[in-house]
């Protein structure tokens, strides 16, 4: 019986359900999805902690070469002011601390006169030991460390009294012998025979390598030195010590500088009046080496601190007037992380 109209119905059709092996291909390709999505979400995590590693590298590199930059400003600062005569205002040069806010950023240097201090190519073992003796170190141990830092400097292989040659240091298991020429540094010390961290802490701030003289001018050492050597060796400027007196030690000048209230900013004019407090009357001396040690700390506006060291021979009849026989970068005294 055929259905009204003439037409046949079609059988129902039953679905057809995937055979096993394509539900398994199914299964496969879902596994290989989800696994390329968590692959592209680690690569997009990775990406992404790159890309903020690479942000903070690149400003903490920009924050820096700021603080450089502070800090190479303020050695220029500190060169101008050796420039102008102490009598019409010139810096003083017995490492009192001078500061300045600039740009968000903050600056402190000190200058010290390398004439009072004493030079280790010229200074003799004798005097050497008494020095070393007057700063604390043993007697037996001044006299071989005085003898060491003579030999370490001549050109000869006979060894002084208490003193080391290259066969010393052999025996002693140093890869390294004496150098047989003048210092160029003064951290050149730590190659000696026998010198230890104790006793560089305390002849490296007065020993110099520039001056060409054992006669430092005593009255541009720091005050707690000049009380130590004073009537020890045979130095100029003993007759300054009454141009001194009353002095500020290193200690009140730099709670001079930290009393400073943080963040204050400062014009030309109130910086320079603050430079001037800082110079008590009668203590404008500088030596006749005119060669000065520069210390810049700059920390810049986000914190990044930067120090630089400059060694400058001030040389008012040439051109330009001043000339760098050392700079690199130093240590921190002043600033420390916020």
């Amino acid at each position: 019986m055929t259905p009204a109209g003439g037409a046949f119905a079609s059988p129902p059709i039953a679905a057809e359900r995937p055979s096993p092996r394509r539900r398994g291909e199914r299964g496969v390709a879902l596994v290989i999805v989800l696994w390329t999505l968590a692959l592209l979400a680690v690569l997009a995590g990775a990406f992404s902690t790159a890309s903020r590693t690479h942000t903070k590298l690149a400003f903490n590199v920009i924050e820096r070469a700021k603080a450089e930059a502070l800090a190479d400003a303020a050695v220029a600062r500190a060169i101008a002011g050796l420039l102008t005569p102490p009598e019409e205002g010139g810096l003083r040069v017995d490492q009192t601390p001078y500061a300045w806010i600039f740009d968000g950023g903050e600056v402190v240097f000190t200058i010290a006169d390398e004439g009072g201090k004493i030079d280790l190519n010229s200074v003799g073992a004798e005097e050497l030991s008494a020095i070393l003796a007057a700063l604390g170190v043993p007697a037996r141990d001044s006299a071989r460390l005085a003898g060491a830092i003579v030999d370490f400097r001549d050109d000869d292989q006979a060894v002084s009294a208490s003193g080391a040659e290259a066969a010393e240091y052999r025996r002693a298991g140093l890869p390294h012998g004496p150098k047989d020429a003048p210092f160029e540094r003064v951290d050149e010390l730590s190659l000696v025979l026998g010198m230890t961290s104790e006793v560089m802490a305390l002849l490296g701030p007065i020993a110099t390598v520039h001056t060409a003289t054992a006669e430092p001018t005593i009255a541009l050492m720091a005050p707690e030195y000049r009380a130590a050597l004073q009537g020890v060796i045979g130095v100029s400027g003993a007759g300054d010590d009454a141009a001194v007196e009353g002095e500020p030690s290193a200690q009140e000048r730099q709670g001079q500088f930290e009393e400073e209230p943080e963040g204050r900013q400062r014009s030309r004019s109130a910086e320079t009046r603050m430079l001037s407090s800082l110079r008590p009357e009668g203590l404008d001396l500088r030596s006749e080496a005119n060669i000065y040690t520069v210390h810049a700390e700059a920390r810049s506006a986000q914190g990044a601190i930067f120090v630089r060291e400059a060694v400058v021979a001030i040389e008012p009849d040439n051109v330009p007037a001043f000339r760098f026989l050392d700079i690199r970068q130093g240590s921190r005294q002043f600033l420390v992380d916020r």
